[in-house]
């Protein structure tokens, strides 16, 4: 049984990333969300079991990242991984992506050009 203590709110991120194992890719990701402490990856990658230690790779915020992680739990594609480390840089970066796209208009090109003709 895993006992998981979550210190931060998932915030959707929904981005392509690269699982690797001791710098040898072993299969490709979608991360679903990000708290501070880990993230939920979505894989059919064998290598992705309870315990596996890997690499998560992916570009986020005009930057790669590359984060040690270990899986802690998974069912069918759906995997819960934990940093090594927290990330407060990353978590930051996505709240503020987040609330942007709160705030933004949906269609906010369209928006633009209706307010500039106004």
């Amino acid at each position: 049984m895993t006992i998981e203590k979550r210190l931060s709110c998932r915030v959707e991120m929904e981005m392509p990333a690269v699982l690797r194992w001791r710098g040898k890719m072993v299969g490709e990701a979608r991360i679903e969300n990000v708290n501070l402490d880990g993230m939920l990856v979505c894989s059919d990658t064998e290598s992705l079991h309870r315990g596996a230690i890997m690499d998560i790779t992916f570009e986020f915020g005009n930057e790669r990242w590359r984060l040690p992680i270990m899986v802690v739990h998974g069912k069918g594609e759906r995997h819960g991984v934990m940093f090594a480390v927290s990330q407060y840089r990353l978590y930051q970066l996505v709240l503020s992506r987040a609330q942007e796209r709160q705030t933004e208009p949906a269609d906010s090109g369209s928006w633009r050009r209706r307010a500039a003709a106004v």
